[in-house]
């Protein structure tokens, strides 16, 4: 019977020098081919490396290890294409053994099928090998940069934001100089922050002043403009101060004390002890640590998707998690929109005055028919699962959607029957007053949106927030607090 084959390629970057994907898959058409053997199945991983990722968290190989083709084999051109670890490589074979139909790997360049006992065997030891190689290179280039930033040369890679590398006349290497284009905002926006400014201020600034954004990204930028997290990055560059950062550390002189470079410096010492300061104040309560937890209701039954008019509830998405839509099925990442949210809230309605609104017991409890809705989205995710226990999940489906439709029978009424009065805090206060107590915080929340609501429209959907797909309108309905 002829053996059917699975053929596997991965890359990290893509150099002159490297064995490109192209001529990985080549030689492995041509060794089937030579063995009469069929491909069924072929996949890839460009751009990925071996040393910061398993081989189960990678695209290409995982829709090789869960497809549903039956194959024998999967051919590599080398082993260090799979794995650069003895124990993802273990791992890897592990899995491939473990499926319906047991598949071994076959490798090009080492002549290795590890369909008998001797090639795997001869395969683990490979692996260790590999290993070995991958962390004496790590060692010969981390000492390398070390070398580098003593001496005073930039060790390579991208140039933090508001400087650049260039090279001197009559010296070897590259050295770092402020950027002319970029510098005068990087020092802008830690000039905001030290004032007393948050820092989704500062990006504010940067935006309306047409900041050029940082190029290391722009490649696989899903949005556009500045983003809280890109902006507290820049501000935390001890080269703020004229200091090179080495691995964890700055570098330091015989005294112990970090040199600095007062070429490249936009602050004093102290300034950058200050900044540093204010960036980790957590008395702050813009700079609080926020709750991603699937079960957290700050955001229950506030988002409405704009083009069903249907409130979005909690669930995740690829395990991460996410606001969802139960009719169109549009989506948005809770932890990036929770950031977004508390930010603008804080710095647009933080000097404003909490309404405490006096209502009789809601007929309606939408945080709890939020939970419903977000357990019924997880027993459906995890019915999926290769070792669901099915039975079980679809009974406890069938009691959630019976507590659903039990919460939904109930009469609403209306946000507008019920008199509300100034608590006496404002927005600031309350939130820090509110600590962790997420149904606290989204009071805070309702009580300044217009309609106790904001709406989520379509828009592009990525590792950055694509912030014009949150639409929200402050509550200007109430008179100025006496």
């Amino acid at each position: 019977m002829t053996k059917r084959v699975a053929l596997y390629a991965r890359i990290s970057v893509s150099k002159e020098e490297s064995v490109s994907v192209a001529r990985q898959l080549d030689a492995g058409r041509k060794l089937a081919e030579a063995r009469g053997w069929e491909v069924v199945l072929v996949e890839k991983d460009d751009g990925v490396s071996a040393s910061k990722s398993r081989p189960e968290d990678r695209d290409g190989w995982g829709r090789i290890l869960h497809s549903d083709e039956p194959y024998d084999a999967v051919v590599i051109w080398k082993l260090d294409r799979l794995a650069r670890r003895t124990i993802d490589f273990l791992h890897a074979d592990g899995a491939l053994q473990a499926r319906r139909r047991p598949a071994a790997v076959v490798s090009v360049e080492e002549s290795i099928d590890m369909t008998t006992p001797i090639g795997r065997v001869v395969a683990t030891i490979l692996a260790a090998f590999a290993e070995l190689e991958a962390s004496s290179i790590s060692a010969r280039v981390s000492a390398a940069k070390s070398y580098l930033a003593e001496v005073g040369r930039w060790p390579g890679g991208t140039a933090p934001y508001g400087w650049h590398a260039v090279q001197r006349e009559g010296l070897p290497g590259w050295y770092l100089e402020k950027d002319p284009r970029t510098t005068e905002y990087v020092e802008g926006a830690a000039r905001l922050v030290l004032s007393g400014a948050s820092v989704y201020s500062a990006k504010q600034w940067l935006e309306a002043q047409g900041a050029p954004l940082p190029e290391a990204s722009q490649g696989t930028r899903v949005r556009t403009g500045w983003s809280y997290r890109t902006v507290e990055r820049v501000l935390r560059s001890p080269l703020l101060a004229g200091m090179t950062r080495k691995g964890d550390d700055v570098v330091r002189g015989a005294d112990g004390r970090p040199r600095v470079d007062e070429s490249l410096a936009v602050l004093t010492e102290g300034e950058r002890r200050l900044l540093l300061a204010l960036l980790d104040d957590k008395t702050d309560p813009r700079r609080q640590p926020r709750s991603s937890s699937v079960t957290t209701p700050f955001l229950a039954g506030v988002a409405v998707c704009d083009d069903c008019e249907k409130t979005m509830t909690r669930g995740t998405t690829s395990k991460r998690p996410a606001l969802i839509c139960t009719a169109c099925h549009m989506t948005i990442s809770r932890v990036q929109l929770e950031e977004h949210l508390v930010a603008r809230l804080l710095d647009e309605r933080g000097d404003e005055p909490v309404i405490e609104v006096t209502r009789e017991a809601p007929s309606i409890d939408e945080a709890a028919l939020a939970d419903v809705e977000a357990e019924i989205q997880g027993a459906t995710d995890a019915m999926r699962e290769d070792d669901a226990d099915v039975a079980a999940l679809a009974e406890r489906l069938v009691a959630l959607k019976k507590a659903r439709t039990k919460i939904k029978s109930m009469p609403s009424n209306s946000p507008d029957d019920f008199p509300w009065t100034f608590s006496g805090q404002t927005v600031k206060e309350a939130w820090a007053a509110a600590g962790d107590n997420h149904l606290a915080r989204r009071q805070v929340l309702v009580g300044q949106l217009d309609g106790d609501r904001f709406r989520i429209r379509r828009g592009k959907v990525g590792r950055y927030l694509d912030t014009s797909r949150v639409v929200i309108a402050w509550n200007e309905g109430f008179p100025a607090m006496a």
